[in-house]
Formats: structure tokens, sequence, C-alpha cells
């Protein structure tokens, strides 16, 4: 698989995790705050001035002197149960108010509800893209042309407009990929297994306490399936795999539902793609390795628990190659630092896995403790040494040549837990107004 293929397939996992996180990080933020800030722009009444006596009245402010006459007369006017969260009020006018914002609010959760199907419906879209991809390319560029194909067919018109034998080949494959994934989820993941994979074991199970992937897939698929073709009515099959809206009831999600779709995904994507990763051995080489790591740093403040995974197998792939110890060995390290950044973003102690690392650090063999700066870094957040990883961190930061790029390093999460050390802060101070 030459360098231009590798990037190509690199490509694939990038497009996926990209356009997940960005469901999680952007669209539900902006969402939310969309049609939070619509539920004020109401032309008829100033509910901004409503939503402000609201916010006083909840922070338990009494003196309102300093506001405008309208917030003073509605927060008169207004009574606020603090206990149920209830407001009331005995003024014709604040009562119109009140009756707009329940109706802006109801009509936004509405709205809401639509919109977080369409992130289920869209998350389900970019799975179907990562597997029909993967499929697509391994039997574009792995198997024999006729694997899998050669029993299909193509229309006389279809020939003509595929124009080459190999848009002819593409067509086919594309053709068995939509069969297989219209037969059911099931059927096209066992394809998948089947085809990308060298796994035999088609129930596989990530976790021992979560269901198996299929089932789980399949169980947001079906969600899918009633958000797009039964408007959102729960379904006897639905139950039946485990959904917990009753048969014939408008599916209701909530954020924390629709969280929990995207981690499912994300999740089970990443542990797919990389049982592709073990079929491919030209996958594991070092380049793609470090492309591999650098994709999700910005994300593992959001998703260590899925980018965990990743890293694990990426430790296991460097200890592996011999082609360059010395190279492996800071692959090694870097992989290793990004484990604890995932463990601390779990709110776990690292410490209480270092058992499970043991191969790893035995590798990290002469001499890397003296002559590797991201080691002694690494090596400092192990021992929970604030002073010394301060100085580690500096002594990395300072191992750039340029400003920029020092900079630039400063603000990868690994730095997180030194943003309130005073000396690193000053440090960083030192670089952006004095260098």
């Amino acid at each position: 698989m030459d360098e231009e293929l590798l990037g190509e397939h690199f490509q694939i996992f990038e497009t996926f995790i990209v356009s997940m996180m960005v469901m999680q990080e952007t669209d539900l933020f902006a969402l939310k705050k969309g049609l939070d800030e619509s539920i004020f722009e109401h032309q008829g009444f100033d509910l901004r001035l409503f939503q402000r006596v609201l916010d006083l009245k909840k922070g338990g402010l009494t003196d309102v002197q300093s506001e405008s006459k309208e917030v003073q007369f509605i927060f008169e006017h207004l009574r606020y149960d603090a206990d149920s969260a209830q407001i009331s009020t005995t003024n014709d006018y604040v009562r119109s108010l009140i009756g707009q914002y329940k109706l802006e609010r109801s009509r936004a959760q509405s709205e809401l509800q639509k919109q977080y199907s369409l992130l289920v419906v869209n998350a389900c879209s970019v799975f179907e893209i990562l597997i029909g991809s993967l499929l697509a390319f391994e039997l574009l560029h792995v198997y024999s042309p006729k694997a899998y194909v050669a029993k299909q067919t193509i229309t006389f018109e279809g020939l003509l407009a595929a124009g080459s034998i190999e848009n002819v080949h593409a067509e086919l494959i594309e053709a068995f990929i939509r069969r297989s994934q219209y037969a059911s989820v099931a059927s096209w993941l066992n394809d998948y297994l089947k085809i990308c994979t060298t796994t035999k074991v088609f129930k596989n199970k990530f976790d021992k306490n979560e269901d198996d992937f299929q089932t789980l897939i399949t169980r947001i698929f079906e969600m899918r399936n009633i958000f797009v073709h039964n408007n959102g009515i729960a379904t006897e099959r639905y139950q039946k795999l485990g959904g917990t809206t009753d048969i014939g009831s408008q599916i209701s999600l909530s954020e924390k539902q629709v969280l929990e779709v995207i981690d499912a995904i994300l999740d089970t994507g990443i542990r797919l793609f990389m049982l592709n990763l073990e079929k491919n051995h030209q996958c594991r080489d070092s380049k793609y390795r470090i492309r591999l790591n650098n994709l999700p740093i910005d994300y593992l403040r959001h998703q260590p628990k899925s980018f965990k995974v990743l890293y694990d197998y990426l430790i296991g792939m460097a200890i592996l190659d011999g082609s360059d110890v010395k190279k492996s060995q800071d692959e090694c390290v870097t992989y290793l630092m990004n484990v604890w950044l995932c463990y601390h973003f779990l709110a776990t102690d690292f410490n209480v896995e270092l058992t499970n690392y043991r191969e790893a650090i035995n590798f990290l063999n002469d001499g890397m403790q003296s002559s590797n700066l991201k080691f002694e870094l690494w090596w400092s957040l192990v021992q929970k040494n604030q002073h010394n990883q301060v100085t580690a961190a500096i002594k990395f930061l300072e191992s750039f040549d340029s400003l920029q790029q020092k900079l630039n390093n400063s603000i990868l999460p690994i730095f997180d837990i030194l943003k309130q050390d005073e000396m690193f802060v000053e440090y960083i101070k030192y670089l952006k107004y004095n260098s």
C-alpha cells in the first residue's frame, strides 16, 4: 500500500473523528445556545428584561434600584418560589409576560427535540460513511477485483455511464455495500468484520459490562429509522432492542441521551477501525502511527475514554516496531503521556493502572530518562511532583526553536494541570510579553 493509499485510508478515519467531535463540541452547543436566545426574540414583549428579573430573583437579590424602571416594575410584581422554581403574579402585564415566556420556552423545547433527533440521524450517517468507506477501500485496494462482486450485475445504462472497467468495479462494490447495509445492521456489520478485520467473533463485546457492539448499534439505528420513517413514534422492535419509550409514544430525547448516542457511535467506530488496523500491517508504520496520535489531541478533554483505547493500541505498535528503537521509544513516551491525560480527564489515578503499562515502561530502556525531555515530563506526572512537573514542562517548551512553537505547544492538554501554577503562569506570561 503506497503513501497515497495510506493517506486515503487515514482520511476515512479522520473524517469520522472530526465529524463526530464537531457534533458533540460545536453543533450541540450552538443548538442549545441558539434556541435559548430565540426565546427572547418575541416582537411583542421584551422578554430579555423578564429573563433579567428571573436571574435576579434566582440569585436572591433584592436591591434593583440600579436597574431600569421596566425591570424594577417586573421585579416588584413577580413572585418566585425558590423551592419549586414556580413563578406567579397578580399583575396583568406581568402575567402576559409569564404566558409568553412559557409559550416561547415550550416552542424552543419542541424545536430542540427535532434538532436532537436530527443529530442522532446525522451521527448514524457518519458511522455509515465510516463503515462503507472502509469496506470500499478494502475491496478496491486490498482484495482481488473479483472478491465479493464476481456475481454482482450492472445494467447496460450503468455500464455506459461508468466509462471504464475501474469505474464498473467501483460501482459493483458500492452496490454490494448498499445491499449488505439494507439487509440489516447485523448483516452489514458482519460483512465488515469478515472483509475488513481478522476477527471471527461476530458478537464482539468491547467491554464485559456493555452490550455487544452489534446490539448497541442496531438499537441506535432503529431509533434513527423511527425518527426518519415513523415520526419519532416508538415501535415494538425498538422496545425489544432495549428502548425505554412505550410503544406508540413519542421518543423524547435529552441532551444526555444524545451525548450517549454520540459516545457509543464514536467508541464503536474507533474500535472497529482499530480491528481494521490490526489486519492491515501497512497501517502500522511510524508515519501512520504519528498521524493517529495527533488526530485526537484536541479532543482528549471531552472523549478520554474512547481515545485511550487508541493510545493503548499505539503503545503496543511502537513496542513491536524494531526498525528504530530510539524513535519508537520517543513515540512510546508520547503515547504514554496521552494515556496519562486520558486517565486525568476521566478523574482516575493513572498510578492505579501502572502495572498495565509495565511492558511499555520497561521498553524505555538505557539512556531514555537522561536524554528525552518528554520522558522527564511524563515521569514527573507519574510521580505527582508539581515542582518537577513545572520544571520539566518549561524545559520541554524551551527545547523548541521559535517562540511561536513554544506558544503553540503551551496550550496542549498536557499542560492543563499547570494552568494555576504560579511559576508556570509567569513563564507563559514571559513568553507572551517579554520574548
